[in-house]
């Protein structure tokens, strides 16, 4: 298990590829909803690729620094993404196993 660092006010976001519930969802527009997760605070969001700076294949809001995107750009969506949500982003990588991270704050 891996744990995360506090030293950042508010709880952590953490991104997904889909919605499981839990709490409001609220729309920020430009392809990001988020929602707080009501017994934890977490802040979840669930993004599309529209509103970003990446372009041919990865053109958009391309979040993965796993693919041949330019880093720059990458950086710059990322970026876009926690000013959009006004608080850092947690990024992890998906791997399918038995391991599990928890996140008690970012660093």
């Amino acid at each position: 298990m891996q744990r995360g660092r506090a030293g950042s006010p508010g709880p952590p976001l953490v991104v997904i590829l889909g919605f499981f519930g839990g709490g409001a969802v609220r729309t920020y527009g430009g392809g990001v909803f988020a929602w707080r997760e009501d017994r934890s605070g977490v802040v979840r969001a669930v993004t599309d690729r529209s509103a970003g700076v990446s372009t041919g294949r990865w053109a958009g809001l391309n979040l993965g620094a796993h693919v041949d995107d330019a880093p720059d750009a990458v950086a710059e969506n990322r970026r876009r993404l926690a000013d959009r949500l006004g608080r850092p982003v947690v990024y992890m990588d998906q791997c399918h196993g038995a391991e599990i991270s928890v996140i008690e704050g970012v660093p």
